[in-house]
C-alpha cells in the first residue's frame, strides 16, 4: 500500500489527523516528529512492504542567501523498532530494499536522469557505504561508451545478505560483496 499526502507551507498547516499514520499492524506513527525544525514540509509518501513501513518526507529549507534547498528524508520502521529510523537523506529520489535478514538496506540513489549509485545502509551500526565503484570500473573496460547507455542498479540481496546483484546495460550484471563492494562474479 502506498499513500501520498501533500501539503505546502509549514508542517503545522496540515490537519493533525494527516500526521498520525496507522500501520496495517495497528501501530501509530506520529509523522510530525520526522520533520526537522527549520524546514518546510512539502509531501510525504508512505509504503508498507515486508511488514515494514517506508516513509519519505520531502522538505524545503530556505538558505541564508535567499536560495532554497530541497531534500528527502528516508525512514524505515520495522515491527521491532519503537520509532522510524532515518536511513538516507539526499536531494534525489531513491529505491530502497530491505535485506532478507532485516539489518541491511539496499539503496539505489537516482542522482540524475541518466545516472545511479548503489549504497548499503546498516540499520544496526548506522553506517552507509557505496558498493558500485568496482562494478562501474569493470563495465567501463568492457564498454568504453558505457556512460551513454548504462549505469549501475542494485537489484536484490542474496539469501544471506552477503552479496547484491548489480545490473548494467546490455544484460550485463555483477555479483558484488555487500561489505567491500568487490565484484565476485560477472554475469553476461
Amino acid at each position: 500500500m502506498t499513500i501520498f499526502i501533500s501539503c505546502f507551507g509549514s508542517a503545522l498547516s496540515a490537519p493533525d489527523t494527516d500526521w498520525i499514520y496507522r500501520t496495517s499492524r495497528g501501530k501509530s506513527i506520529d509523522l510530525r516528529k520526522l520533520v526537522p525544525i527549520g524546514t518546510t514540509f512539502v509531501e510525504k509518501q508512505i509504503h508498507e512492504h515486508q511488514g515494514c513501513v517506508f516513509i519519505t518526507i520531502y522538505l524545503h529549507k530556505n538558505l541564508s542567501d535567499n536560495r532554497q534547498a530541497d531534500f528527502n528524508f528516508e525512514y524505515i520502521q520495522r515491527p521491532e523498532d519503537e520509532t522510524p529510523i532515518l536511513f538516507f537523506r539526499d536531494a534525489r529520489s531513491i529505491d530502497a530494499t530491505l535485506g532478507n535478514l532485516r539489518q541491511l538496506i539496499l539503496v539505489n540513489l537516482h542522482s540524475c536522469s541518466n545516472c545511479n549509485s548503489v549504497w548499503i545502509y546498516d540499520l544496526k551500526s548506522g553506517a552507509t557505504w557505496s558498493i558500485n565503484q568496482e562494478t562501474v570500473q569493470k563495465y567501463e573496460i568492457k564498454d568504453p561508451d558505457w556512460d551513454t547507455h548504462g549505469f549501475p542498479f542494485g537489484d536484490n540481496f542474496s539469501e544471506n545478505d552477503k552479496t547484491v546483484l548489480i545490473h548494467m546495460a546490455k544484460n550485463v550484471s555483477f555479483e558484488v560483496d555487500v561489505f567491500t563492494g568487490k565484484v565476485l562474479r560477472e554475469n553476461d
